[in-house]
């Protein structure tokens, strides 16, 4: 491996890892906000459309947060899909 592939693989695995870092935001608020949704099911519509996400005025914060991690996940894919 030469020192571009190296700095290639690590910059793809940060933004892999940016994508996970919002599902453990969704993660963190099921817990938080006592959902009681089991971990397999936890997805971004299902926590943003919960009552108690509503009423404690989260949805537009985790949103932002989506839209961040989604950015680098199109980054990723029209850098890396363009080979």
């Amino acid at each position: 491996m030469n020192l571009g592939e190296y700095i290639e693989f690590h910059i793809e695995n940060y933004i892999i890892r940016s994508r996970a870092v919002y599902d453990r935001v969704l993660i963190f608020t099921n817990n938080l906000c006592d959902i009681g949704m089991s971990k397999e099911y936890i997805n971004h519509n299902a926590i943003i459309t919960n009552q108690k996400v509503i009423n404690y005025n989260l949805k537009p914060k985790l949103v932002s947060v989506n839209k961040v991690c989604g950015a680098y996940r199109i980054e990723r894919n029209g850098f890396w899909g363009d080979r």
